[in-house]
Order: C-alpha cells, then structure tokens, then sequence
C-alpha cells in the first residue's frame, strides 16, 4: 500500500463533525514528519465526496486557503454541514480534533495497523524515548534538545 493510500484510508476514519491535522494523518500513515506530503496526497484525492479530505486542517485548525474542490469556501461550508464551527477560517481544535490515540494503540498491536509501521517503531527511528512524550486527547508532542515539537 502506497504512502497516499495510507493517507486515504486514515482521512475515510475521521468520523463527520470532527477533524485531524495533517500531522496526525501523517502519523497515522506512518510517516509523522510528512505533513506536506499529506496536503498533496489530499490535494489529488482521486475520489472527491468519498475521501473526506475536508476534515483535515493544518495544525492551528486553519482551512486549506484554496479548498481543492469546490472554492476557497467549499472546507467550511462542508465542515459547518457537519455541525463543526468555524470561526475567522479555523476550527477550535480542542472542540473538534478527532482523538485518535485509539488508532495509535491499535497500530500498536497490530505490527504495521495501516500498512506503516508500529508507534513503537516510528518512536526508536526518530530516537524518541517514552519520557519525551507528552500524549493529550488533542495531540501527541514529544521534547527533544531542541525544544518540543508536534509529532
């Protein structure tokens, strides 16, 4: 399974009036440093109105400022039809982040849980140890010497 493909079958698990980050799809997909790649991933969603690509927002809950389908407007106008609110272009995050982490246990259990590697694997490659992490319903940080980062 492709990296996109992964990407796909995350945002299809976003249920309606919720939303993710596209670091937490990229995560969920396998690669939490691949953001952007995300975005393009979402950008060329081969199939629009079956792929809810309008439940992800950038990290501040922030629309796509030029929503790929439908107008720089179609994101919010989706999103308000699912009963998300929307105010000056963002989402509160802490209202409306889809929590995952039931999704990161299971790729725990499962070697591989989307077709990308386990939580615990993509923990050691990016030399992240488990008193770096700070897990939260909203978003999973970890520190490092240079400061604390989104995953």
């Amino acid at each position: 399974m492709s990296f996109y493909d992964r990407v796909y079958k995350a945002v299809c698990m976003i249920p309606k009036g919720k939303v993710a980050t596209y670091g937490q799809i990229a995560l969920l997909a396998g690669s939490p440093k691949a953001s952007r790649v995300v975005g393009y991933a979402l950008h060329v969603n081969p199939r629009p109105g079956v792929i809810p690509c309008h439940r992800v927002v950038n990290r501040f809950g922030g629309m796509a400022p030029s929503f790929a389908f439908g107008g720089s407007d179609a994101q919010q106008r989706l999103l308000e039809g699912e009963g998300v609110v929307v105010k000056d272009g963002a989402v509160n995050l802490k209202e409306y982040r889809w929590d995952s982490s039931g999704v990161l246990l299971e790729m725990e259990k499962k070697e591989g849980g989307l077709g990308a590697p386990s939580f615990s694997s993509i923990l050691s490659k990016y030399a992240i140890i488990p008193s770096q992490l700070i897990g939260c319903a909203y978003n999973l940080y970890y520190y490092s010497d240079y400061g604390l980062f989104d995953l």
